[in-house]
Formats: structure tokens, C-alpha cells, sequence
């Protein structure tokens, strides 16, 4: 039961830092020196990009949670 339990916990820290290095990435990524155009950095394309990261994102985490309650509810049965 106990080895479950930390098998859960180690999964679901590996889990958030696999999230939080994602998003220090994608971060990172846009404040990357412009190419060719300055206006692939204007300000509506930056929040189109950030908003598409933070949708993935949350779907990531989303799916991290769902597995982690599904061990949890199986555990419990």
C-alpha cells in the first residue's frame, strides 16, 4: 500500500516538473530575438502564442491529474 502510494507521489512530482520545464520552455522561446519581421512579435501575436502554450499546457496537467486520480480510485477499490 505504502510503495503505491510513494510509486503515486514520485509520478505525479515527475509529472509537474515535466510541466514546469515545458512552460519555462515555451516561455523562454518567446522572447527569442525576431528573425526577419518585427511583427510576428506584435502584440496580438504574442498573446495569440501565449494563449495556445497556455491551453496546452493545461490540457498536459489535466491529463497528469486524470491519470493520478484514476491510480488513486484503483488503489481504493
Amino acid at each position: 500500500m505504502f510503495d503505491q502510494a510513494i510509486k503515486n507521489l514520485r509520478n505525479a512530482t515527475e509529472g509537474s516538473i515535466q510541466l514546469q520545464q515545458d512552460l519555462f520552455k515555451k516561455w523562454v522561446g518567446l522572447w527569442t530575438p525576431p528573425a526577419a519581421s518585427p511583427e510576428a512579435f506584435s502584440p496580438t501575436n504574442l498573446q495569440k502564442k501565449w494563449m495556445e502554450i497556455v491551453g496546452e499546457l493545461i490540457k498536459k496537467h489535466r491529463e497528469t491529474l486524470e491519470a493520478q486520480f484514476g491510480a488513486g480510485l484503483k488503489n481504493n477499490e
